[in-house]
């Protein structure tokens, strides 16, 4: 049997106030060509389907749509909850939905509820067991004697609880959304926790024939070369400039797997020089159909880069001036996080750091108004 491995997707992310729904509907074509072109069995979706416990309606549309044309291809879906979906709202239907093909699985209250193994059938009759284990707080989950609260152990008790439905582990695909130990973070995660640790030691999965897992949005092998982050499909941040892939798994006697890239969507860029250089150096072209971070190297401040910039790369997002920090102007603050923004965009950054579910429209109307109100205010 075949199977795709894909997560964090984090439909109706914004970068940098850019909304991405686009870029995510883009993928979401590409994926079902491929499960159509590599005849996949089912796609693995790990964690962080949404990029909000609530998101708004749009991203909710665009993730009915690309499981209804996976189930309309023939292909089943298995998908886990990560650390930014709401485990409840993904949770409603989801005993319906299995029938159709769709198993979607969320933390639950009790460590016998969660990771129930989930059988895989192919058109010719073969079977696979996926173990899907969902993003765990524990905080949230009623414990037994000896679980403690972290996420080490609470993970590794929700794996004994099940293991005596696994029929053979090294053919078993166990998925979870978590934080492995020796993984490479990039700058769009957000911590599992608070306090503590958040790590997940490799060997909680040993006997596994594949590991997917979600959550690090770079893609990568840990422990013994069974264990994959998929990565997610689009960058997140400046710090993911790597190739995006998705990985196909073949089960047989033996487990393996392999890359595909991910060739759709718009990429990340940071580009260091002086503004003259940037604006007209034929090196350069390629960053002209990507997002941009510009670093400016020139001795002194340049006005209006920004707007300069923009003239030639019209997805221009943030723009530093090292400058600006020799001149004591950052404040100890690295002067390539400087960016340039009106009012509006400031204060959109701070609510969708600040609030983790999505404002409704008449407190975001509200918001807008005043900002402008206030402009006026000190323009009069």
């Amino acid at each position: 049997m075949r199977f795709l491995h894909t997560s964090d997707w984090h439909i109706g992310k914004k970068f940098h106030q850019v909304d991405l729904l686009e870029n995510q509907a883009l993928f979401f074509e590409w994926l079902v060509q491929v499960a159509v072109s590599e005849k996949v069995d089912c796609v693995l979706v790990s964690g962080d389907i949404f990029d909000r416990a609530t998101p708004k309606g749009d991203a909710v549309i665009l993730a009915d749509d690309v499981f209804s044309k996976l189930l309309q291809v023939g292909v089943s879906v298995v998908a886990i909850s990560g650390n930014h979906d709401s485990a409840e709202r993904l949770y409603f239907g989801s005993k319906a939905m299995g029938s159709a093909g769709l198993h979607i699985r969320t933390e639950r209250p009790h460590l016998s509820e969660i990771g129930i193994p989930i059988t895989i059938k192919s058109k010719l009759g073969d079977e696979v067991q996926v173990l899907p284990i969902p993003y765990l707080d524990p905080q949230r989950i009623n414990l037994e004697d000896g679980v403690e609260r972290r996420h080490d152990s609470v993970l590794q008790a929700v794996i004994a609880h099940q293991m005596n439905l696994i029929i053979d582990p090294s053919r078993c695909i166990i998925m979870s959304h978590a934080f492995v130990t020796g993984g490479a973070e990039s700058d769009s995660e957000r911590p599992l926790s608070v306090g503590g640790t958040p790590q997940i030691p490799a060997s909680s999965f040993d006997g596994f024939g594949y590991v997917a897992l979600g959550h690090l949005h770079r893609p990568q092998t840990l422990g013994s070369g069974n264990i994959f982050y998929s990565g997610s499909p689009l960058p997140y941040s400046f710090s993911e400039e790597h190739e995006k892939s998705v990985r196909i798994v073949d089960v047989d006697q033996k487990i393996t797997s392999n890359e595909i890239k991910i060739d759709v969507g718009m990429g990340v860029v940071t580009i260091t020089d002086t503004l003259e250089n940037l604006l007209k150096s034929s090196k350069y072209i390629k960053a002209e159909d990507s997002f941009v971070r510009a670093i400016l190297t020139d001795s002194s401040i340049q006005p209006l880069a920004m707007d300069k910039l923009r003239e030639r790369f019209s997805q221009i997002l943030e723009v530093g001036q090292q400058a600006m920090k020799q001149q004591g102007i950052l404040s100890g603050e690295d002067a390539r996080r400087s960016v340039q923004r009106n009012p509006k965009q400031v204060v959109d950054q701070y609510v969708a750091d600040t609030f983790e579910e999505t404002l409704e429209d008449h407190v975001t109307e509200f918001i807008n108004s005043a900002i402008s109100e206030s402009i006026q205010a000190a323009n009069s």
